[in-house]
């Protein structure tokens, strides 16, 4: 496992934002009832209805914003845009669900959450298929990308008391939640250094020139576009992929 995160930094970089987005997640999944009953004063018999409309808007957020951010960054050909921002978003959400003074400022709180969450879990996939360390161990390499999501539910839990016992009495779920929002913008800002190729800034304007040019060539570029079906294929990426795949540390995004 370490090897295959040290071998591609920007493969490590995409990891290391998924382990800790699911910290700040794992705040939400684990202290969501004791924010209803010991926070918002609800009883516990009260509580598990509560918990499923909360999770029932979550989840159909989810599905809305997987749908549609999956296909706009697909339509954009950006990937990692969509995770910074959509795991920012989670962070705003569980920010709301710390502050919240009542039952529908929770469940505004866990509708965002799981917004940010579908465009997650949609587009990071994406990304992390153009980073893997070797494309001929993908299996191996997305299998050790997936174990940054079973550790944070672990984690969380025993971190939390660190912020639950703040100011004494041990119920102090905003200060638990703040830090799951924290967790969350460095789950964002994880993503920044890693380099995905196939995404310069003007990329869509070559795809439309490339496809109103149906001989596959255009004159004073950097790169020749060859046209197959709708998806311009740049010559450039192919140099930028060998880089990623290498690790190379000199490489930049453009």
């Amino acid at each position: 496992m370490a090897r295959s995160l040290w071998a591609n930094p920007y493969f490590g970089w995409a990891w290391a934002g998924r382990f800790l987005l699911h910290v700040g997640y794992a705040f939400f999944l684990t202290f969501q009832a004791y924010v209803i009953t010991d926070h918002l004063g609800y009883s516990d018999s009260e509580a598990p209805d509560l918990i499923f409309y909360g999770t029932l808007a979550a989840t159909a957020g989810g599905l809305l914003t997987a749908i549609l951010g999956g296909r706009l960054s697909d339509r954009l050909q950006r990937r990692k845009i969509f995770v910074g921002v959509s795991a920012a978003v989670m962070g705003v959400g569980l920010l709301i669900i710390g502050l919240s003074a009542s039952y529908a400022h929770f469940l505004v709180g866990g509708t965002v959450v799981g917004l940010g969450m579908g465009t997650y879990l949609a587009v990071d996939m994406a990304l992390v298929a153009r980073v893997l360390p070797n494309p001929d161990n993908a299996a191996k390499d997305l299998g050790v990308f997936q174990i940054a999501n079973s550790p944070p539910q672990s984690l969380a839990p025993l971190i939390a008391p660190l912020f639950l016992s703040i100011g004494g009495g041990g119920q102090n779920h905003p200060a638990a939640f703040v830090a799951g929002t924290v967790f969350a913008l460095l789950g964002a800002l994880a993503t920044a250094p890693t380099v995905v190729c196939g995404e310069q800034p003007d990329a869509m304007n070559r795809a439309g020139a490339a496809r109103k040019d149906r001989t596959g060539r255009r004159r004073g570029t950097r790169a020749t576009v060859l046209v197959s079906g709708k998806s311009p294929v740049i010559a450039a990426d192919a140099a930028c992929s060998a880089l990623t795949h290498s690790g190379h540390p000199s490489h930049r995004q453009r």
